[in-house]
């Protein structure tokens, strides 16, 4: 996959609104909004919209790295500079998630300069299955502000009018560069000539950023140790193990899309850090760490999803904490529920969300702290999608992955997705 420009556009002087339409199809993109203000500022707040729709729009946004976040009123569009800023200069970043048939979620970083620059931090969801095909941002703006949509469905050099290796004309020679969505190779000569020279390694994972931690906090914090998988090209067994109950096996499938895992007609397949020989790799805190994943679980029925940081692999005894997406089985009390797992003495919570949610993607945050475990689903910090408990687990913990059957036994087994996994400590 490499990213490659789906569109831009410029603004004049007081344009109300900018629009990018005829977006190319991708599974997932990136908005660049520059807001350049105008003298005539009032209504320059930057509200993003999708596909001309002006409803079904639900965001929460946290001001300057405030102890908390805060839910917006509104439901026409999504808000990236939510605390106004009308005279000041702005730029923003959007990740969303742009699948066929689920609602679209994203997450962004607005920078507002006024006199001190200050950030302003959200996730978002809009309530729509369409293909997101038109991006807009309203708000009065300045000459020359711009918007550009990135997608991951066609390379940079392949979309009309833009090759991106013949306008690398200011570069030394001996520069090399990698296509990344052929893995091609190319060294430069000095005078804007680029000469293929073989391929990148089968494989390799290109992200589209390095994390969500890296996105969403300052670059003078200092990370503790940090895992990230984009599940890119291939699995990555230098890393993740196997491990399968039932009998037969299970099916991992990692490519551009994300990981699939489908279990075993009879059981659960299941990905984490057990090697067959020990030590276990076990490098996350059972006091102070964090683990983020994007995920989807397939069936409706006797079919369920676990992600969870454990002590122990899929078929040791330990502890664990984590979540589980249920479908419906014979009546089962975890049906049609997304709920925060442990078994460290705190039990199983419920988010009370509704049985209509449990199927779509998910961004879900487990946060473990000293006497304490929290599950955070779509960036929810109180009530309908967030559950908490008073245990953490009582030794160190690595990632673990699960989809499974649940009291009864899928012909071709239960299908989960998985598009990210981050893992830090505190």
């Amino acid at each position: 996959m490499a990213w490659g420009r789906a569109g831009s556009t410029t603004s004049s002087e007081n344009d109300a609104n900018i629009s990018v339409s005829s977006i190319s199809d991708s599974e997932s993109g990136i908005i660049l909004n520059s807001h350049i203000f105008t003298q005539d500022a009032t209504g320059a707040n930057s509200d993003l919209t999708f596909n001309d729709s002006t409803s079904g729009y639900y965001d929460r946004y946290n001001y300057n790295n405030a102890s908390s976040d805060t839910a917006t009123s509104h439901t026409n569009a999504i808000r990236l500079d939510e605390q106004g800023h009308d005279w000041a200069e702005k730029f923003s970043v959007v990740f969303f998630v742009n699948d066929s048939g689920s609602n679209k979620l994203c997450i962004w970083d607005t920078a507002t300069n006024q006199a001190n620059i200050s950030h302003t931090q959200g996730v978002g969801k809009w309530e729509n299955t369409a293909v997101v095909n038109k991006v807009a941002i309203a708000g009065k703006k300045g000459a020359d502000s711009k918007l550009t949509i990135l997608g991951d469905g066609t390379p940079t050099s392949a979309v009309s009018g833009i090759n991106e290796i013949d306008n690398l004309t200011n570069v030394p020679a001996g520069t090399r560069l990698e296509e990344t969505s052929a893995r091609k190779l190319y060294y430069g000569d000095g005078t804007g000539t680029f000469t293929e020279r073989g391929t990148v390694a089968s494989g390799f994972a290109y992200p589209a950023f390095n994390s969500v931690y890296e996105s969403l906090n300052p670059l003078t914090t200092v990370a503790k140790q940090r895992f990230v998988e984009w599940f890119k090209g291939s699995l990555n067994t230098n890393t993740w193990v196997t491990h399968n109950t039932g009998s037969g096996s299970g099916d991992f499938v990692a490519s551009d899309y994300g990981l699939r895992i489908t279990s075993t007609d009879n059981g659960a397949s299941n990905i984490d850090w057990s090697a067959s020989n020990p030590p276990p790799t076990r490098p996350f805190s059972n006091t102070s760490s964090v683990m983020i994943i994007v995920s989807k679980m397939v069936q409706a029925q006797y079919s369920v999803q676990y992600c969870q940081l454990r002590t122990n692999h899929y078929t040791e005894v330990g502890q664990q904490v984590g979540f589980n997406v249920q479908g419906t089985t014979n009546g089962n009390s975890n049906d049609n529920k997304i709920k925060l797992i442990t078994n460290s003495g705190g039990g199983n919570i419920d988010t009370s969300l509704p049985a209509s949610v449990i199927h779509d993607w998910h961004v879900y945050k487990v946060t473990v702290g000293n006497g304490t475990s929290t599950l955070s689903v779509d960036g929810v910090t109180s009530g309908t999608g967030f559950a908490s408990t008073s245990s953490n687990p009582n030794e160190r913990l690595h990632p673990s992955l699960t989809s499974s059957i649940t009291e009864q036994a899928i012909t071709g087994g239960a299908t989960s997705y998985f598009r990210y996994c981050e893992v830090y400590n505190t």
